[in-house]
């Protein structure tokens, strides 16, 4: 009965052999599968109320297919709570986990009906604008951070001084673009927003002029007079295939020689067949 108490499940009386032993174990294993299953399928957050990361990717999908087929423009957002580890040790779980709450009431509000929002970690938070051009993007993004600081997040009477960092990504449309590699690229302009110091909002076309501005405008000419141009970083397979399927084929071709080589244990596997004994062709 104490044990039950402090949390066991199931309990088996002496004397039992190993047969009863498997059998609980086997049951117990199997509930827990199952729970954890349920779980995964639910797409609600149930702190904020938003989507969670599993239902978010599932949308990103197929909004970024729709967005391909139908050549609209479509918009990501990351949002990052600023200092939040902070206000958790300040506050403690229960004040946090209302400010998180009640920042998803501030977000479901704001959205349009077309628009998904969820959670997709402690304290971050994503949103898909579809047909939301960039201009369009950046400026939702600046009424959602203005609005978050100007909420009046409090907890037992006093007030939680709140701010977004927030990234904004409008990727160009193609049939071979993913939600996982829009993601990446969208932590990407977020990690830059985290970097100017909390409350900032960057765009990729933003982030894009900085890095033009940080070049040096009068780069030293090599020796003999001739200045070299910076060579271009060599793509991925995955980046090369998403070109392709974009249509930019003359974009691949300068990078075939290092994608062959990437590709070359591959292609000789494919050429032995299935039975590793080879195919008796060359090409």
């Amino acid at each position: 009965e104490k044990a039950l108490k402090m949390g066991a499940t199931d309990f088996i009386s002496k004397p039992f052999n190993s047969t009863d032993i498997q059998a609980r174990a086997r049951a117990h294993a199997d509930y827990q599968r199952e729970r954890q299953q349920l779980e995964e399928q639910v797409t609600v957050d149930r702190l904020t109320g938003l989507g969670n990361s599993n239902f978010f990717t599932s949308r990103l999908k197929q909004e970024l297919a729709f967005a391909s087929r139908q050549g609209h423009s479509l918009s990501v957002l990351r949002a990052d709570v600023d200092s939040f580890n902070k206000i958790f040790i300040r506050t403690g779980r229960d004040a946090a986990d209302e400010m998180l709450r009640q920042l998803g009431k501030l977000i479901t509000r704001l959205v349009r009906k077309e628009d998904t929002a969820a959670r997709i970690g402690l304290a971050q938070f994503a949103i898909t604008l579809p047909t939301a051009d960039q201009e369009g993007a950046r400026v939702f993004a600046e009424r959602l951070g203005r609005q978050v600081r100007e909420a009046a997040i409090s907890w037992e009477g006093k007030r939680l001084p709140v701010s977004l960092s927030i990234g904004v990504l409008t990727p160009e449309p193609h049939p071979g673009q993913t939600a996982r590699a829009v993601m990446e690229e969208a932590n990407l302009v977020l990690k830059e927003a985290l970097a100017q110091g909390g409350g900032a909002i960057m765009t990729e076309e933003k982030l894009r002029q900085m890095k033009e501005e940080a070049l040096p405008s009068h780069p030293e000419a090599p020796p003999g007079g001739e200045e070299k141009a910076r060579p271009e970083p060599e793509p991925t397979v995955e980046e090369a295939l998403s070109w392709l399927a974009a249509g930019q084929e003359k974009k691949v071709r300068p990078h075939l020689p290092a994608l062959r080589q990437r590709l070359a244990p591959l292609l000789r596997l494919l050429d032995k067949g299935a039975d590793g004994q080879g195919s008796g062709t060359k090409k």
